[in-house]
């Protein structure tokens, strides 16, 4: 069975023993869901999304088409959660590509994956019409529309077959059927007339909240239907898979009068946008994926001598020092990337990781290609909250490694915990069960009783997660912060994590506000205050 991405010439075999599975309405009619599907969840999405998007990007790597030029992808990226972070609270990380194939088109895969093409990015006239293709892609994760197509039927073609290893509708494992033929049916993605018509809708909406001109979708579908619309024109994909769009150009012209717009862009965005447009446009021009700045050659005896020199610094306990000697040095030699490398390093151990992603930057700037400094980028952009840029430089690190070793093991479990939470909900119980119970593991409690005998603190872990549930550490914290108890959870059904922490007989349990605080990989993961009541008098 063969899949194909639409537009990009990128063709995938899927690999296993393949056995029908499908069921009959009561008119006799083929369906193939209603046996294997129940709802899809969010956490499903999120699994099919990122298998989906692993097999796209490896085959594109392997066809030299996937670019990865930090300028061009981060600024898209950063175009692009320009208008995520209105979207108040968010399911998925999103992730945006960009591809080398001068066809018009874009695509959404499930789970927040946007992927464009070349073409649309150079056709576009201004950011406003880039920025309405973008919204609608955006809409189209936002509003599940995978997921509503899997459970409506929309889709007819998702349970071709189940991918061997045993895997069959009896086993009720569900969750691996739907990513092993969802990520096939990722691939070739074609949504209802209602899902486009309501992307265009919600995705308007998302442009007027980032402070973007409503009226630029619409230009872009008029121009491109006077463009390819006329006989014997080649119909690009972005409008083969875009029905009616003279008369969704219409509808985007009338939703954009009716539409005030109270948000305000980002100018640096569009500053940049001539600027992005050529420098992708070089890269399809020379049939590369990124471009190393041609600078001048630094004085390298110099540079040998301040590094040294910033070294004795360290020994001698003077950071501030080492600094110093840095700063100095990279304003006479601002070409070399190990000058402001080493200065980054030092203002991490300092903890001044504002000042640390701009020297990281800096470095970046004058050798893009380096792993280790998108790596220390995206881990000092985590420590600062700023996941979207955290996950576009790890996931530069890892494709830029290029033998096995901790640091690429460490990409990929920050990326992991950037890309799937590790847990869905939490809380505390007092571990009664029955059919009182209001939590999978007693009755749900945010206050005890002076001196509990039993404290139980549960949560319901991610999929992703599922085979580290007895590696969580769970850690006490009475009212002063002090740690009273750590240790690690055990499985409770199919999900659920659980910790029983009880009290030696005969100790006093400190009234007051408590936290019971969930680690792993010595990251704290989640944290649960509760009270403990003090005696009555």
């Amino acid at each position: 069975m063969t899949w194909r991405i639409r537009g990009a010439g990128v063709v995938a075999i899927l690999l296993g023993t393949m056995a029908c599975a499908a069921t009959t309405g009561d008119d006799g009619s083929f369906q193939p869901f209603k046996a294997l599907i129940p709802d899809i969840s969010v956490e499903q999405e999120r699994l099919v999304g990122a298998q989906a998007d692993a097999q796209i990007r490896a085959q594109l790597i392997e066809r030299n088409l996937l670019v990865d030029d930090p300028e061009v992808v981060g600024w898209i990226n950063d175009l692009g959660n320009a208008i995520v972070q209105h979207l108040g609270d968010r399911n998925f990380q999103y992730r945006f590509r960009v591809l080398r194939e001068q066809s018009l088109n874009a695509f959404a895969l499930p789970g927040g994956y946007i992927f464009f093409h070349s073409g649309t990015i150079l056709e576009a006239h201004d950011l406003d019409e880039l920025v309405g293709v973008l919204a609608h892609e955006i809409a189209h994760s936002r509003r599940h529309h995978w997921a509503r197509g899997v459970e409506a039927n929309a889709m007819p073609d998702l349970i071709a077959g189940l991918v061997g290893a045993g895997l069959t509708a009896a086993t009720g494992e569900i969750a691996p059927l739907i990513i092993a033929q969802g990520v096939s049916q990722s691939l070739r993605l074609s949504y209802t007339r209602e899902f486009e018509a309501e992307a265009d809708q919600v995705g308007t909406a998302f442009m007027v909240r980032a402070g973007y001109d409503p009226l630029g979708m619409a230009v872009f579908f008029e121009r491109l239907v006077a463009k390819y619309g006329r006989p014997g024109r080649s119909i690009p994909p972005y409008l083969l898979s875009h029905p009616r769009a003279d008369v969704r150009a219409q509808d985007a012209v009338d939703r954009a009068e009716k539409t005030t717009i109270p948000g305000k862009e980002d100018p640096a965005l569009r500053a940049r946008f001539r600027d992005i447009q050529y420098r992708l446009s070089v890269l399809v021009a020379e049939e590369r994926t990124t471009l190393r700045p041609e600078l001048p050659t630094p004085d390298r005896a110099f540079v040998e001598r301040t590094l040294t020199l910033a070294e004795e610094r360290i020994e001698a306990d003077d950071l501030p020092g080492a600094a110093s000697v840095l700063r100095e040095a990279e304003a006479r030699e601002p070409y070399d990337p190990r000058l402001p490398f080493r200065l980054a390093e030092i203002l991490e151990q300092e903890e001044a990781w504002s000042e640390a992603v701009a020297a990281y930057t800096r470095a970046m700037n004058l050798d893009p290609t380096r792993a280790v400094v998108h790596f220390r980028l995206g881990r000092a952009h985590r420590k600062l909250g700023n996941d979207a840029r955290a996950v576009f430089h790890l996931e530069q690190a890892q494709s830029r490694f290029v033998r096995p070793g901790p640091l690429p093991k460490e990409t990929a479990r920050m990326l992991k915990r950037l890309t799937f939470p590790l847990l869905l909900k939490s809380g505390l119980s007092d571990g009664v069960t029955g059919a009182a119970a209001d939590t999978p593991v007693g009755g749900a409690v945010e206050e005890f009783a002076p001196d509990p005998r039993v404290l139980v603190w549960w949560g319901e872990v991610d999929p992703a997660w599922n085979d580290r549930r007895e590696e969580l550490e769970i850690r006490w914290l009475d009212p002063v912060g002090a740690e009273v108890h750590r240790g690690v959870t055990e499985k409770k059904g199919k999900a659920v994590a659980l910790h029983r922490f009880e009290p030696p007989p005969g100790t006093v349990t400190r009234a007051g506000i408590w936290q019971a605080e969930v680690w792993l990989d010595d990251e704290r993961a989640d944290r649960t205050t509760f009270r403990v009541a003090a005696p009555a008098r």
